[in-house]
């Protein structure tokens, strides 16, 4: 009769070994797929700004204060955030309430709410 009794062990661990390996090569895929996505976002960032960069230049060269130029961007993308919320069934937000009169008013707290988190001059506003 043929026993395998001492082969069994050397085969559960090269089972083992192999079981490890997949699962360490699977988190390094995943890990460099993250990495790729970060930086594919970066990218993304980056080539928006230098669209948000062109746009101001483009609108200023009209003749347009750079106040009311920044208030049309600010309005803008306010207007895509909400329209891509809209595409997005699956997405709970709440709308607050908002009128096209009133829409300089949302452009200013925009603003605000940008200023009240980022430094100036060395020091943070309390808002």
């Amino acid at each position: 009769m043929f026993s395998l009794t001492p082969r069994f062990p050397f085969s559960t661990r090269n089972e083992a070994e192999a079981e490890k390996i997949k699962l360490v090569k699977k988190a390094e895929a995943e890990a460099e797929s993250k990495r790729l996505q970060g930086q594919g976002l970066a990218n993304q960032r980056q080539e928006i700004a230098r669209g948000i960069r062109e746009s101001i230049e483009t609108i200023k060269e009209t003749g347009v204060s750079e106040e009311e130029v920044m208030t049309l961007l600010l309005v803008t993308q306010h207007y895509d955030a909400v329209q891509d919320v809209a595409r997005n069934s699956s997405s709970n937000t709440v709308m607050m309430n908002y009128s096209p009169a009133g829409i300089g008013d949302v452009a200013t707290q925009i603003r605000e709410a940008m200023l009240s988190v980022s430094p100036s001059a060395g020091e943070r506003r309390s808002g």
